[in-house]
């Protein structure tokens, strides 16, 4: 009998874990990762999205400050969007893995002067329902990224340029999180350089999970 039970809450605590929606886990984030939101605040947030929001046709639905409201709830896909009421906006997506762990990306984006990465931010979920941090350092692979956007064979005189204009920092790598697919789209922010078509190869790059780690998908 007690084993019976404990098979019966192992099954259950696995299932638990990997049925959870992004509802689920945008109630179960860390509040400084959400605005600072309490978890009230975000079930109002919510709440108006359902009665309020989602009778607005999606391209229609467009933020006025100060006003901090959710986008797009899509529980199909696992995809939340949401505007802060200051030009920005918080993606949040998670991909099941075949151990019930899910892989869960927030991603922060502001464009009030010009586009950069505020935040973002890597938990791996557990079947035992604990939320555990990624070092964001050891998932994205940044050198990889540049290395994919970048012309190859730039000169020392081309790479100084690159790193004083600012386009080399991690803020100015733009994050796309997936709504549909799976893969996470890269690519530069803003940009103080002249003649940029001389360094830049590419628009954007793609990224898929392997190990807990991103890596270059093309």
């Amino acid at each position: 009998m007690r084993k019976t039970l404990l098979l019966f809450f192992t099954l259950f605590t696995a299932s638990y874990g990997f049925g959870q929606n992004i509802i689920d886990i945008f109630y179960k984030l860390p509040s400084e990762i959400i605005l600072n939101k309490t978890i009230d605040q975000r079930k109002k947030l919510v709440d108006y999205y359902f009665t309020k929001t989602i009778k607005v046709p999606e391209s229609k639905r467009i933020p006025s400050s100060p006003q901090e409201f959710i986008k797009t709830i899509d529980k199909a896909n696992g995809f939340m969007e949401i505007y802060d009421g200051n030009e920005g906006a918080i993606q949040i997506c998670y991909w099941n893995q075949n151990n019930n762990e899910k892989l869960i990306a927030i991603n922060y984006v502001t464009s009030a002067t010009f586009k950069e990465t505020v935040q973002v931010t890597f938990y791996k979920l557990t079947p035992e329902n604990q939320l555990i941090t990624l070092e964001k350092d050891n998932v994205i692979p940044y050198s990889k990224i540049h290395n994919r956007l970048l012309k190859s064979g730039l000169s020392q005189s081309d790479n100084h340029n690159l790193n004083t204009s600012g386009i080399l920092s991690k803020q100015n790598i733009i994050f796309d999180l997936p709504r549909f697919g799976k893969k996470i789209k890269a690519k530069f922010g803003w940009n103080e350089i002249d003649d940029k078509e001389r360094y830049i190869a590419r628009k954007e790059c793609a990224l898929i999970w392997k190990n807990y780690q991103l890596i270059i998908a093309n």
